[in-house]
């Protein structure tokens, strides 16, 4: 009896520790992980959000009308919310003549496609009881020629009223005002005079008007670079005089600026009392300058990291960087980590499905806030233009959301149609990863990987606000970097290997760093692929990433 007693209770122990470990590892109900149960911490700094990009008229339909619509966006409130997003950016819209809305009408106002302002307002309000700041894509460079703005400062020119409010709102090159300034080629964008103090003015009525009366509370600034056509210096005094009167209305408000130029040029933008931040192009676009840190081949991959991450910290010193991977002017980031290329049904191999995975990673792991355009967390791609001899390169990028399940699109259920100029929904290519219903429920989807990339930002604020140091390692498979807020430190340990597990002892590095030596959380390509923390030995699986605290 007492021998059948000491083997229950051992069978017993032996069960309990069993089921210790599973749960340190994994939910076999659903194979989620034990550190997503973590506690999400944030410190109220309001600058720090991470944003999910919406193309309005192509993410979700509210009324029945085939146009996405601010009333779809609040029935999507949840599903942002639950990927982990605590922002959303979205694109122009107030009363423009193009779908896109980037040639503004009326800037007080709602395009009729989208709703209503009371619909805005509740839209706003929603948000924010779930957390999610709201941003407003603003287009100050330039306006449409059928702006009252332009139609009156035209005819003053015409008729030689120089007395004429409007007389100097925008740039023109002839006193007639048959000619003009413009965005680009674009004819119908004049740009407007941002030295006028009448102007000036008028842009803080728009500010005062957003963030006072409606609650917003960020904006982002469309062609910044142009505001004084490439003139740095220039820029960045207008941005400062933008900063000052917006924060009479709102103390914290956030702004990022879109300066579509390389590096150097996007960080020397950044100045004291200006625009907290500015897209970084340079690592977007197949993770552009990181690319080489996890290619096959490349030497020395965590130097390359070193070296890249050690610019963009000195560059953006004075600032947030703004990481993306794509947005609405760019090619899809599937298209490009994907190699959805020359056909309409290119297989994704499991080898490029996990070095996609960890690009993304790679990058949202990087201090700064993330923009993240809406589908890339499903892997949507580009769509096919109807007759490619149509100049539609750009509705490309912006197809309707693919909420998944296919046999369920209908406009009724919230799909947006396509694009103008596209093919019909869902026609013209075939999406091997599925869409939102088919990804949410398989943990392996990129759907979760995404949602486990933004729940660890979340639970670690010192990845999206710390400053990097990197710890010599001997293997250059593996890069090892310091991440320092406020205090406190957390290790970010990168595997660049994309077919080797790793091993690391990070004994010297908790002792040196004041760390507690615990495993907060970890990334892998693969969701069967755990990293494990021994002692203080670390073991890393191929393309995955561990954070130590």
């Amino acid at each position: 009896m007492k021998k059948f007693t000491t083997i229950l209770s051992l069978v017993i122990c032996l069960s309990i520790i069993a089921v210790l470990c599973a749960a340190c590892v994994t939910d076999g109900a659903k194979g989620t992980k034990a550190w997503e149960s973590n506690e999400i911490v944030d410190d109220g700094n309001p600058y720090y959000k991470d944003y999910y990009h919406i193309f309005v008229y192509s993410f979700a339909d509210g009324n029945g009308d085939g146009i996405g619509d601010l009333k779809g966006i609040e029935q999507k409130l949840d599903y942002i919310a639950n990927l982990g997003f605590t922002g959303i950016w979205l694109s122009p819209i107030s009363p423009a003549d193009t779908y896109h809305k980037y040639d503004v009408t009326d800037y007080k106002n709602i395009d009729s496609e989208y709703g209503t302002l009371e619909d805005f307002k509740s839209l706003v309000d929603k948000a924010h009881e779930k957390g999610i700041s709201v941003m407003l894509d603003i287009v100050i460079n330039h306006s449409s020629n059928k702006h009252p703005w332009f139609v009156e400062a035209q005819n003053a020119r015409k008729n030689g009223k120089t007395d004429n409010k409007y007389y100097d709102y925008y740039m023109f090159i002839s006193e007639d005002g048959s000619v003009y300034e413009t965005f680009g080629n674009y004819t119908h964008m004049p740009k407007l005079n941002l030295d006028s103090a009448a102007v000036r003015g008028e842009i803080e009525d728009i500010c005062k008007f957003w963030l006072q009366d409606y609650g917003v509370d960020a904006f982002r600034l469309d062609a910044a670079y142009h505001y004084y056509n490439g003139s740095v210096s220039d820029n960045i005094a207008f941005m400062q005089w933008l900063m000052s009167a917006a924060r009479k209305y709102n103390k914290d408000v956030y702004m990022v600026g879109e300066v579509m130029e390389g590096d150097a040029v996007v960080y020397s933008h950044y100045a004291d009392d200006s625009v907290q931040s500015f897209f970084n192009f340079a690592l977007s676009n197949s993770y552009s300058q990181l690319n080489p840190a996890i290619n096959v081949g490349t030497p020395n991959k965590s130097a390359k990291l070193q070296e890249i991450i050690t610019a963009k910290q000195k560059g953006t010193a004075k600032g947030i960087d703004a990481l993306f991977t794509s947005n609405h002017d760019t090619s899809r980031i599937s298209n490009l980590g994907l190699n959805y290329y020359s056909t309409r049904k290119q297989e994704v191999t499991a080898e490029l499905f996990e070095k996609h995975k960890m690009g993304v990673a790679l990058l949202y792991t990087q201090a700064g806030n993330v923009y993240n355009y809406y589908g890339n967390e499903i892997g949507m791609r580009n769509g096919l233009r109807r007759d490619p001899r149509e100049d539609y390169i750009d509705q490309t990028y912006r197809l309707a959301m693919n909420w998944g399940d296919r046999s369920e699109i209908t406009h009724e259920n919230g799909f947006a149609y396509q694009a103008y100029g596209m093919d019909t929904l869902f026609g013209a290519y075939d999406d091997y990863l599925g869409g939102v219903a088919e990804q949410v429920d398989d943990q392996n989807s990129l759907y979760n990987f995404y949602r486990r990339i933004m729940l660890l930002r979340r639970q670690n604020p010192e990845i999206a606000r710390g400053s990097s140091a990197f710890v010599a390692y001997e293997d250059t498979d593996v890069a090892l970097v310091i991440r320092s807020y406020n205090g406190t430190n957390i290790l970010l340990a990168y595997n660049l290997n994309s077919t080797e597990s790793k091993k690391v002892d990070v004994a010297k590095i908790i002792a040196d760093n004041n760390l507690q030596g615990t495993l907060a959380g970890f990334l892998s390509s693969d969701n069967g692929r755990d990293v494990a923390m021994k002692g203080s030995t670390l073991t890393l699986p191929q393309y995955s990433i561990a954070v130590i605290r």
